[in-house]
């Protein structure tokens, strides 16, 4: 019996080989050969904690496309009665975030969220702060010349104000986007460079300097999910602290737990076809302003960047 439990652990003497196999399996899905029932029990407790309701057997895709699809909330495009800001929503799902350059990652959003249409203008920007930044002047125009500190500003004013007039749900709230959020939703479901292709020309962006300053927000076509100017025009400024990621499976990350500076995304309409790609992270101080920064507005559940 000695030797017989030392090489299949936990085996009842009266067991046949398919016996037992098939109890070990019913009872501990994914349980390996020679592995003992504590050492199994050990693995499943480290395993479950960075990933709430993972099977074992499972691969990270298969857990990630199980756990997002559970949760298909869908809700209606809005608009935002203060500053008429369009909202769309995005629901819960996975995509791979990132490319060769800057490195491929599985990212799974457990969670649905709001983001706006179009870039903040400025005659939005001005109903809320009652100042105007900008160096390009224009009421289409995107807000630009803020700091990230001045976007947290606008998120946490625009909170205020439709807190006080009743209009928002129990613990949500304006903020800016993860920059996890932000790629998601400028990718709409592709794979390719950009959110409409390989290639990019002065149709579809406001780039590499064309027109010499910024354009008015749903000037270029939307991608597949209704978001316009998710490449080009201004710089979008994020929630994220810039730095590395981890490897494996992602489950809505909110990026480095401290930094200097803070993620932009999109690239502007000074930019390079190479710094607009969906996947291209960039990082500034958050206190620095400049006429290629701007931001584009979130709405969604309370997130914290210890989530």
């Amino acid at each position: 019996m000695e030797e017989l439990t030392k090489k299949y652990p936990d085996r009842k003497r009266s067991e046949s080989d398919q016996e037992y196999a098939e109890r070990m399996q019913d009872t501990y899905p994914g349980l390996r050969a020679g592995e003992s029932v504590a050492q199994y029990e050990l693995e499943m407790e480290i395993l479950t904690q960075r990933y709430p309701g993972r099977k074992r057997s499972e691969s990270d895709q298969q857990y990630a496309e199980r756990i997002t699809e559970t949760n298909p909330e869908i809700r209606e495009p809005f608009k935002v009665a203060s500053v008429a800001i369009q909202m769309r929503w995005c629901k819960p799902g996975t995509f791979v975030m990132g490319d060769e350059e800057e490195g491929e990652r599985l990212v799974m959003l457990t969670n649905g969220f709001y983001l706006s249409s179009h870039e903040v203008t400025q005659a939005q920007y001005v109903k809320v702060m009652g100042e105007n930044p900008s160096h390009f002047r224009g009421d289409d125009l995107p807000v630009e010349n803020v700091s990230w500190n001045d976007a947290v500003r606008f998120c946490e004013s625009l909170t205020a104000m439709e807190r006080t007039a009743g209009r928002l749900e129990d613990g949500w709230v304006y903020q800016l986007p993860t920059e996890a959020q932000w790629e998601y939703a400028c990718r709409a479901g592709t794979r390719t460079i950009y959110s409409f292709g390989d290639t990019v020309t002065s149709q579809y962006a406001n780039f590499n300097n064309t027109e010499g300053r910024t354009t008015p927000v749903g000037t270029y076509i939307a991608n597949a999910w209704g978001f316009h100017d998710m490449h080009g025009n201004v710089r979008e400024w994020c929630s994220d602290w810039y730095g590395s990621y981890p490897k494996g499976l992602l489950r809505n990350p909110t990026g480095a737990s401290d930094g200097s500076r803070r993620v932009t995304r999109g690239g502007s309409w000074f930019s390079n076809g190479r710094l607009m790609r969906s996947a291209y992270r960039y990082r500034f101080a958050p206190g620095y302003p400049g006429s290629t920064l701007g931001f584009r507005l979130s709405f969604q559940i309370l997130q914290s960047e210890t989530e």
